[in-house]
């Protein structure tokens, strides 16, 4: 595909700046911490992809793993079944946790962690008998010390 603003238009290209900016905007390949324009600049990626790619970009050694993972299992939700590898995950991830917090429950976005942690106090109050405590008490505000 041509790299235009009108193909990203036609795509529905999620920045508006990119699709109404120059081409050389236009990111072409990615490489560590940089990607890379239509041009063949390098701009650091900065936000890390707003925090998906804080490891880099295109790394081997994390295609490779993943590549690994998606002949073994490609994707459960958390909530319906284990894998082995995720259990591994998790105890490598409570070993490195301060003693108590020790129990580690993987979700796929902020939202769905929200989510989870509220479904999990639910739960916790109505297995201590204290299935009145429903109400959820949050500030509309930043809280700021």
């Amino acid at each position: 595909m041509q790299m235009t603003p009108e193909s990203l238009d036609a795509i529905g290209c999620p920045s508006p700046t990119i699709a109404s900016s120059s081409v050389s905007h236009a990111c072409s390949t990615v490489r560590a911490a940089c990607t890379i324009d239509s041009d063949g600049r390098k701009v650091l990626d900065g936000s890390s992809g707003l925090f998906t790619t804080p490891a880099g970009h295109c790394r081997a050694e994390i295609a490779t793993a993943v590549a690994k993972q998606l002949q073994t299992l490609d994707f459960t939700p958390s909530f319906m079944r284990g894998h082995p590898g995720a259990f591994a995950l998790a105890d490598g991830v409570a070993a490195l946790t301060p003693k108590g917090l020790d129990h580690v429950f993987f979700c796929n976005s902020g939202s769905e962690a929200v989510d989870t942690a509220m479904k999990i106090a639910l739960a916790y109050h109505l297995a201590r008998k204290e299935g009145q405590r429903t109400y959820f008490v949050s500030a509309s505000a930043p809280i700021t010390a």
